[in-house]
């Protein structure tokens, strides 16, 4: 098992199989302070739908962490106490990549090859979704230091898109096709 640190105090951990890596549970990590040796203590919450396999996880501007979950179609919230929600993505997209926005809402992207999307989730589970236009397939979204959201597209682009869902996009110069976008302490990514 292989985990790796997501949002604060929360990992992801991820099972190796034929397709990759699956994650087949959310592991909340609760460090306790302590002068000599600091103690640890892991609380496992299985997710009721046992075919997800969340691949993304933030914490959300309501205090619960969001997570993607690929191959069940859903968004997923679990409190720090463990009450986890499923909210169902219509039509069924594969969720990937979730993070909160400038707006008090979640953002994700709907990675389907076909007509993909970016979404957006209130804090309410109220779902609005963004088509993209033909060829441009999403791969990573961050909130930019503008208040907009940036995102790679597999076409060696950076697409930036408004609240009311405007789109830019800027071509990379050369073959390259991005995939993780941070913003950088000078308002750059």
């Amino acid at each position: 098992m292989r985990c790796e640190s997501a949002a604060g105090n929360v990992r992801l951990c991820h099972r190796p199989c034929e397709q990759g890596f699956v994650v087949t549970r959310i592991l909340l990590l609760i460090l306790t302070a302590s002068v000599m040796v600091p103690a640890q203590t892991f609380t496992e919450y299985n997710l009721p739908t046992t075919a997800s396999r969340p691949t993304t996880i933030t914490l959300g501007p309501d205090g619960a962490l969001w997570f993607t979950e690929n191959a069940t179609n859903k968004i997923g919230r679990i409190t720090t106490a463990g009450v986890i929600t499923e909210y169902a993505l219509s039509p069924a997209y594969d969720p990937c990549c979730i993070v909160s926005g400038p707006d008090g809402a979640l953002w994700f992207i709907d990675d389907d090859n076909l007509v993909p999307n970016i979404g957006r989730i209130s804090t309410s589970g109220a779902i609005t979704q963004f088509p993209m236009p033909t060829g441009v397939q999403p791969q990573n979204i961050v909130t930019g230091p503008d208040g907009a959201l940036w995102f790679s597209v597999a076409a060696g682009e950076i697409g930036r898109m408004t609240l009311a869902g405007a789109l830019t996009f800027y071509k990379i110069p050369g073959a390259q096709d991005p995939y993780w976008l941070f913003p950088g302490p000078n308002g750059q990514f």
